[in-house]
């Protein structure tokens, strides 16, 4: 007889990935993110948020304005495409894209919930 494993007393999705074969690269309250082989040759990488968190509401938000805003998807672009040019390393490279993307978040109005 096969029982219902409780989905609460699961180990979070990050240690379960991490047993798969994913590298841990880092982890906060709220979000986790791994890659996969590793983080020196990244074919995948995942980020973890709480189901409907703040996080994961601003993340599909920024998505959604990509999807929908011509302007802001063509300057994110414009942005990430020179930070992938001219950063050494991931973080670099993510921390060259911050501001765009708060700018983008804060100018635009789109609402997800309509």
């Amino acid at each position: 007889m096969h029982r219902a494993t409780d989905p609460c007393s699961q180990p979070p999705g990050e240690v379960q990935l991490a047993r798969l074969g994913f590298d841990l690269e880092g982890k906060r309250a709220d979000h986790a993110w791994l890659s996969y082989p590793d983080r020196s040759a990244r074919v995948f990488v995942i980020h973890i948020f709480e189901f409907q968190g703040e996080e994961w509401n601003k993340r599909l938000r920024f998505r959604d304005i990509l999807l929908t805003n011509k302007k802001s998807r063509e300057k994110y672009l414009a942005v990430k495409r020179a930070a992938a040019a001219l950063a050494d390393g991931w973080g670099e490279y993510t921390r060259a894209k911050s501001s765009v993307v708060s700018e983008i978040l804060a100018n635009d109005s789109f609402d997800r919930t309509c």
